[in-house]
């Protein structure tokens, strides 16, 4: 079982991880425009155009062991700011170089991501309100066949998480039945199952996790 409940905390302009030890903080890398400060904290990216940044874990998982992690975000107070972030699996490594575009997710390959996606994109069948989803292979396009779980809204009672509050991401794995469950502001939101390690992972139960911006 592994549990990182209340170790990490998200809270900046933008995003920023706050870490309870600074042990703890030094087991991710840093990429691109990523950067942490002397309060344990990261910052994904600024909120200007054309930056991008991800952090990673050094320690891999097994997804043969269940695990059940919470962060804190704070997306701002610009409604028409920041795109969002995405917690992502991937079985590379803790050096996955990420991109500008979608939300620092794209072309990372193969890999699951939970986006929390505050831009509205309507070609890519984002609905007006910010929301949760759940995507493969580094798409955020929800008409492709990498759309996993259709756009939820993020929060049940308000449309717009970029609201100058910090709000609680919680995501649960369940190995025996291959359930992902993700909680925002103590809420459940998304209930996925499916045999990830075989379809997603081809098998190989190894990952790492991570956050990506842009």
């Amino acid at each position: 079982m592994l549990r990182f409940l209340n170790m990490i905390r998200i809270f900046s302009i933008f995003l920023i991880f706050f870490l309870s030890s600074t042990d703890f903080q030094a087991q991710f890398q840093l990429i691109n425009n990523a950067s942490s400060n002397s309060c344990a904290c990261y910052l994904l990216n600024d909120a200007v155009a054309n930056e991008n940044g991800a952090i990673w874990n050094n320690t891999a998982i097994n997804l043969t062991d269940s695990f059940d992690m919470e962060f804190d975000i704070y997306l701002g107070c610009n409604d028409a700011g920041g795109e969002g972030v995405v917690f992502v699996l991937q079985n590379q490594n803790a050096n996955v170089v990420n991109s500008a575009t979608n939300m620092g997710f794209s072309g990372i390959t193969p890999s699951l991501g939970i986006e929390v996606d505050t831009e509205e994109h309507p070609a890519m069948g984002d609905p007006a309100f910010d929301h949760i989803a759940i995507q493969k292979n580094g798409s955020v396009d929800h008409n492709s066949t990498d759309a996993l779980v259709a756009p939820v809204q993020a929060h049940p009672s308000t449309t717009d998480v970029e609201d100058c509050f910090v709000h609680t991401i919680r995501i649960k794995w369940n190995p025996l039945t291959n359930t992902l469950e993700v909680y925002f502001g103590g809420f459940l939101r998304i209930t996925y199952t499916d045999d990830i390690v075989t379809n997603i992972f081809g098998g190989n139960p190894t990952v790492y996790w991570g956050f990506t911006s842009a």
